[in-house]
């Protein structure tokens, strides 16, 4: 469908034009058509369970025109700043992520996968350095959706990285993987705390659809910690989880009803694998 719809609205020429004839382009038909290619880009690589997949569209991300650079000054606000920051968290997770999801990491050595792991880590914490100011959380001012849903990406985008590292035996690294262990449970916390927020502030309803899969992976941590023979970080699981389920209820009843009804089939499949029950949608669960 997106590869349709970007054949439709000519987005592929607009990006293969010399930067020359785009800047004769009409400036609103040029940002129209810039955040249409990111949009696509976000639903092929970005918003989808899968990692270490090529990318189907038919753009090289690190080619593709920044978005901020089809905007006047003056029309350059928090919505704007935040939607080139996820562009930029999409080329990270094509330069950076993908090649630790590809079917070749298994075969690297040691210091090769250490090497990729740094390079991403690296990526990700320069990101959070050099992020806007405009997009900070702060406890004086209240945050706008897109401030927040940037933020649960970029913690996804951590967990991303940090799960292909759990397994200390593929890694022959403890110490990798019980970092990379507390790293993704922090991630996971940070989403539910951002979930949680955007609850309150009653914009759960107007979000895009990529914090389903967003939702997922928080969901999936705190599940895994839930095995944990540790009470207290048990205790924070579970409320984790709850708080995860009742966001994709909240979606699955409003915005993104199909793709959010499937990713709680999936969930609940995924618990009971896991000898994890949910009694209701929005209880907490608990060993069988």
């Amino acid at each position: 469908m997106a590869i349709g719809l970007s054949s439709t609205l000519h987005v592929g020429q607009i990006h293969r034009l010399p930067a020359e004839r785009v800047k004769s382009l009409d400036n609103i038909a040029r940002e129209a058509s810039v955040r249409t290619l990111w949009s696509l880009l976000f639903v092929d690589g970005y918003g989808t369970p899968a990692l270490g997949a090529s990318f189907r569209m038919l753009w090289d991300v690190s080619k593709a025109p920044s978005y901020l650079s089809t905007l006047p000054p003056d029309a350059t606000n928090t919505a704007a700043v935040a939607f080139e920051s996820h562009c930029k968290l999409v080329r990270i997770k094509q330069d950076c992520l993908d090649p630790i999801y590809s079917p070749t990491f298994q075969t690297l050595s040691w210091a090769e996968k250490e090497g990729l792991f740094l390079r991403a880590y690296t990526a990700l914490n320069s990101f959070r350095q050099t992020i806007d100011p405009c997009l900070l959380l702060t406890r004086t001012s209240r945050p706008h959706r897109t401030q927040i849903v940037l933020w649960v990406s970029y913690h996804a985008a951590c967990i991303s990285l940090h799960r292909r590292y759990l397994d200390p035996v593929g890694l022959q690294s403890t110490a990798r993987s019980q970092s990379s262990l507390h790293d993704i449970t922090a991630a996971a916390t940070e989403i539910t705390r951002l979930l949680q927020k955007l609850a309150v502030l009653g914009e759960l309803a107007m979000v895009p659809s990529f914090l389903a899969y967003h939702t997922l992976r928080a969901a999936l941590v705190h599940a895994l910690n839930l095995t944990d023979e540790k009470g207290e970080l048990r205790r924070e699981a579970a409320r984790g989880l709850r708080t995860c389920f009742s966001t994709l209820i909240t979606l699955r009843d409003n915005s993104w009803p199909t793709l959010s009804h499937h990713i709680l089939c999936f969930l609940r499949s995924t618990l009971a694998s896991w000898e994890l029950e949910v009694c209701m949608d929005t209880e907490a669960p608990r060993r069988i």
